[in-house]
């Protein structure tokens, strides 16, 4: 009888022990993807304490990356606000040793499949795509302290957000989308291989600004900004794969007189720059983003530029 009853206390502790751990940690997930496919894939779990702060848990993923997936040094600086927006910024570092071979810029950063996995395994990771606790906004990736400019991680050069996404056969027009931003219009043809939509409201921006003279065209690249949360998936018909809208490739200024009025008055060196070719990043908001697109992959979008923020 007295073993039976230290078995069953010895049961009961374990469960009780069992049921505390459980009640009082959670797990962070690590991702990679496959080479092949680059189908995302949970190559680890980090068991944090649930009451864990945000930056805590960066901290984890940081190290937990560094360790399990790239072997290199990454470091996590802060959470900054931009445009009320909360943003993770994680510094890539190459490694003290002498031995170059195993590095970000010669390996993790070069070639387009090897890349893709880099960038999917840095930013799924960091923004935790399937954790419905309160988060960050986005995650901002530095190559030793500078922005990132390695071609085949291009995308790593902006932030990277959690994303909201909304299918345009769903939505209807007026319907609210992100704080400031709303459906003002969208047409499908019957056919459903033309698809266009507009978006009413303004939002603030940190873009790089390009002129192309061989067409005399305004582009923008956002960089950081509210819409750049949000998605909008496009279905055609239906022998044609879906697209999404993810407002990370550049647009067409569509009020360049506008623009260079407001940059030439702004500051003349930078407007002498702009002319001549050279990318200018500035602060800016922006309004009322259109986009017209086919089922054989031609589209054209456009943003309406309004003023340059200053400080």
């Amino acid at each position: 009888m007295k073993n039976s009853l230290i078995i069953l206390g010895i049961i009961l502790i374990l469960f009780l022990t069992t049921y505390y751990m459980e009640s009082t940690t959670a797990t962070i997930d690590i991702y990679s993807a496959d080479a092949n496919t680059l189908e995302r894939l949970t190559v680890d779990k980090l068991t944090v304490h649930a009451n864990a702060s945000i930056e805590d848990r960066l901290l984890i993923i940081t190290q937990g990356l560094s360790e399990k997936v790239f072997k290199l040094p990454m470091a996590f600086i802060e959470i900054k606000q931009i445009f009320n927006q909360d943003i993770a910024y994680i510094n890539l570092l190459e490694s003290p040793d002498k031995d170059k071979t195993h590095a970000w810029n010669i390996g993790y950063f070069q070639g387009s499949t090897g890349s893709a996995v880099t960038s999917i395994a840095l930013v799924d990771s960091y923004l935790q795509p399937d954790y419905e606790g309160a988060w960050i906004d986005g995650v901002k990736f530095l190559y030793e302290g500078e922005t990132i400019q390695f071609d085949h991680v291009y995308g790593l050069q902006q932030t990277q957000y959690r994303h909201k996404v909304y299918t345009l056969a769903e939505i209807d027009e007026n319907d609210k989308l992100l704080e400031n931003i709303s459906l003002k219009s969208k047409s499908i043809s019957d056919n459903k291989r033309e698809i266009t939509y507009e978006l009413r409201g303004e939002f603030p921006a940190n873009v790089m600004v390009q002129h192309y003279a061989a067409n005399d065209s305004f582009n923008l690249l956002i960089l950081e900004s509210p819409i750049r949360a949000l998605n909008i998936k496009v279905d055609f018909a239906e022998n044609f794969m879906p697209y999404t809208e993810t407002f990370d490739w550049k647009i067409p200024i569509s009020n360049p007189d506008t623009f260079l009025e407001k940059l030439k008055n702004y500051d003349l060196t930078l407007y002498e720059k702009f002319i001549n070719e050279d990318p200018v990043y500035l602060s800016v908001l922006l309004a009322d983003f259109n986009s017209w697109l086919n089922a054989e992959s031609e589209y054209l979008n456009s943003v309406r530029f309004i003023d340059i923020i200053t400080d």
